[in-house]
């Protein structure tokens, strides 16, 4: 189902209805209804609230995005996503993880309050990295969720150091997957444990498709499916699980955008204080749902784990 489709009849695009509510009109147009004889009168905009100043570590996107994933948060579901889908990990105090793509880091420290699990975190973009690394400080989690900036030329995780390596929808933007991978799978313990989610090419889809340019920005490196299963296999890997969650993740972004709409005065102050923020976070996540709902795009979740000696796990 597209998003036009979502609840019924033809709506008008995600970023028409958002912008619009910003504006300060609850009552948008579906797609192509005809005219009313009366319309319906505008309704007020909310009153916006005093907004905070930015922390030295900290910008206006980091602020918009936290409107709609929640608190610490950068990408869809935020930190009850990162942990419902990591329950299957067995994580507790006595594991330790590598998560490659913290965002703002609000999955980590969610993972390390729930089970106590050591967290040892990389982040691809610089400003991201910085920010989750302030605010674990800040929270006082610093000593077990350790984040810090990747960089492709140092990256030198511990052989055998981890019980577990997570990743969500973040090496779609590695060029280098493949050296990547091979350091993710050397980091890992005997029977240790990788869970990853990406956005992966469609089949028959192409990368070189222009509706994709406005995916994420910088450059990009889409996958299909069958190059992650193909890695698993040529590597110390069982692929235990490959899953289209694309129906899932989409709800969470749907979920998110509908926590940002109903924001009230905190969401308008800092729409009104950020407008070209708000308006950039918008197109992208229009873009990213366009991408989807046209089948160029899926996303996928990958668990295997490094072979071994010890009986395979039999439960996912």
């Amino acid at each position: 189902m597209s998003i036009a489709q979502d609840r019924g009849a033809a709506r008008a695009p995600l970023r028409e209805r958002l912008l619009s509510w910003w504006s300060g009109n609850d009552n948008v147009p579906a797609a192509r209804r005809p005219r009313a004889a009366k319309p319906a009168a505008p309704v007020a905009p909310a009153q916006q609230e005093p907004v905070e100043p930015l922390a030295h570590w900290e910008n206006p996107a980091m602020r918009i995005a936290q409107l709609a994933w929640g608190e610490g948060c950068s990408k869809p579901g935020g930190g009850d996503h990162l942990l419902e889908l990591s329950r299957p990990l067995g994580l507790d105090a006595t594991k330790s993880i590598l998560e490659f793509g913290t965002g703002l880091g609000g999955g980590a420290r969610a993972l390390r309050r729930d089970t106590g699990v050591w967290i040892e975190g990389y982040e691809i973009e610089p400003d991201l990295a910085r920010a989750a690394k302030q605010l674990a400080i800040r929270a006082r989690e610093e000593k077990g969720v350790d984040i810090a900036c990747y960089s492709a030329q140092s990256f030198a995780p511990r052989p055998g150091g981890y019980d577990c390596i997570l990743s969500t929808e973040t090496l779609y933007r590695i060029g280098n997957k493949e050296d990547l991978l091979i350091k993710f799978e050397q980091a890992l313990k005997p029977r240790g444990q990788m869970l990853i989610t990406d956005f992966v090419l469609a089949p028959g889809a192409s990368a070189k498709d222009p509706r994709l340019k406005a995916f994420a920005p910088g450059p990009l490196a889409f996958w299909p499916a069958a190059h992650y299963a193909r890695h698993f296999r040529d590597r110390n890997l069982d692929l235990r699980v490959s899953e289209d969650i694309t129906a899932d993740y989409r709800k969470l972004v749907l979920d998110g955008c509908k926590r940002f709409t109903e924001g009230g005065p905190r969401l308008v102050g800092h729409a009104k204080t950020y407008p070209g923020e708000t308006v950039a976070f918008l197109d992208l996540w229009a873009n990213r749902m366009t991408a989807l709902d046209a089948g160029l795009v899926k996303v996928m979740r990958f668990t295997a784990i490094k072979s071994g000696n010890i009986k395979l796990m039999s439960n996912w």
